[in-house]
Parts: C-alpha cells; structure tokens; sequence
C-alpha cells in the first residue's frame, strides 16, 4: 500500500460558527486544530463543542493558542492556563507568536519565549509546536533552536488566497503542516475557514 503523503485539515473558532463536523469528515478532512484560549485568558466559546464533535467525527484533534506573551515569565504564565484549561486532556499545542510587538523585540527574544512556552508544555507532557508565517519563520524566530526541542513547524502561506492548494507557493522549509489558504470553503462550515495540508 502506498503511504499517503499529503493529509487534509483545517484550523477553527468561534468565528465559524456552528460547524457540521460529520460534513466536514466526509469531505476528506482527518484533523482539526482548535482555537485555546483568547486575550483574556478564558477559553474559545466553541471549543468545548468543536472537541467533542470533531473527535466524535474521526478527526484528529489539537489546539492553538494565539499568546501576547513579552518575557519568559508572562510565556510560562500563558502555557500554564492553556494547560489547566485542557483539564488533562493531551493534545498537542500550537504556539501562535505574531503579534507585531513581539516581533518588534527581536528574535533572540521571541525565540527565547518561544522556548520558555515550549519548555512549559514538555514538562507538563504535551508536545507543543510552533505556528508561523514565513516571515516569522524566517525573520523572527532562529527555527534550529526550536528544532532541537522537538517542535515542528506548520507555516502559513497564501500565495493569491484563491482556497485552492498550488503546490507552487508551498513554503518547503520542512514544515510539517502547511496552511495554504484562509478563505477556504468546506461542507458543514458557512464561513470561510483556514485550509491546511499535513506532511507526515
């Protein structure tokens, strides 16, 4: 049997309202990345919802979280209310970084908090990765020092944001998710919504 190499998925929120996860299954996508929390602090209003539907539907499921963190200390604090808010539930952890404050202190500094949110999740037992653009990818973080934790990269790039997949504008900077698009279309979701393709 010949090994797939090319995985659909898409990532959520609130913003896509009330999703039909059991269209969303048929339509060919196998797993689903999950808002966390907001500013505040407080969890995504259609988290909870969109866990226990997307699982219940077959797909594999993980959550990000988009943190305003600006040292080590308010990164560590960020990973740790991620953490007690997944109640012991073991999903892997996307870190979001591109706020343009943060790029603003430069990429000693936001890998090293990169790294502290990383660290965090590990010693909690969750493996936690890193979601960028390219830009960020290649202007604001030094990659091989995340590599070396363990993370692995799903990198956005748009290319003309036309929702289709162009193999054409794939980043090739050995992400390990690419999400290609954000004006994507899909049964069992009204809006649009974030297109991604897995390399495993």
């Amino acid at each position: 049997m010949t090994k797939k190499t090319e995985i659909k998925g898409i990532d959520v929120s609130s913003y896509q309202g009330n999703i039909n996860w059991k269209k969303v299954a048929d339509a060919g996508c196998q797993f689903a990345i999950l808002r966390g929390t907001l500013k505040d602090g407080s969890m995504d209003t259609a988290f909870e919802r969109n866990f226990k539907d997307a699982q219940a539907n077959g797909l594999d499921v993980a959550v990000y979280q988009f943190s305003y963190a600006l040292s080590i200390p308010s990164s560590i604090a960020s990973a740790n209310n991620l953490i007690h808010k997944l109640n012991g539930r073991k999903l892997a952890i996307w870190l979001d970084l591109e706020w343009s404050v943060q790029g603003a202190l430069g990429k000693k500094a936001v890998t090293e908090i990169a790294e502290a949110y990383v660290n965090t999740c590990k010693q909690a037992g969750y493996d936690c990765h890193i979601y960028s653009n390219l830009d960020w990818y290649k202007n604001r973080y030094y990659p091989e020092r995340l590599k070396q934790l363990g993370c692995k990269f799903w990198i956005a790039r748009y290319g003309n944001n036309s929702g289709q997949y162009k193999p054409s504008y794939k980043p090739n900077v050995e992400e390990l998710i690419w999400q290609y698009s954000s004006r994507g279309k899909i049964p069992g979701i009204s809006s649009y919504v974030d297109l991604n393709m897995m390399y495993p």
